[in-house]
């Protein structure tokens, strides 16, 4: 390896690690909620303020009680499964609004 390509590499590194620092301040800050689900409907892990805004605890999200399929309404989910064939093909998909029904019943547009 040349002296040019070991610089480059350090630099991305350092990017890479600069990115995904500035990620973890936003996902702990509480200004918007995030969750990070799968397309078959679990929650992998989200933050306090989405649990906050859709009602449950990390203990229920941790335990497998939280389901994104189960809290929307049935008429957003063809727009669901849209934007995951969109992301399957793309890598991501075209944002779009839709709501959750909270653990209280209530809806939350987000």
């Amino acid at each position: 390896m040349d002296e040019r390509h070991i610089t480059d590499r350090g630099r991305i590194d350092e990017a890479l690690r600069d990115s995904s620092a500035q990620f973890q301040r936003l996902y702990e800050s509480d200004l918007i909620g995030i969750a990070v689900a799968d397309a078959a409907g679990a929650f992998l892990d989200a933050n306090d303020h989405f649990l906050r805004m859709v009602g449950y605890t990390r203990k229920e999200l941790h335990g497998g009680r939280v389901n994104w399929l189960a809290i929307t309404p049935a008429e957003y989910l063809p727009q669901d499964e849209a934007g995951i064939a969109e992301a399957a093909l793309r890598g991501s998909c075209t944002p779009y609004e839709k709501e959750y029904i909270r653990k209280d019943g209530t809806r939350l547009p987000t």
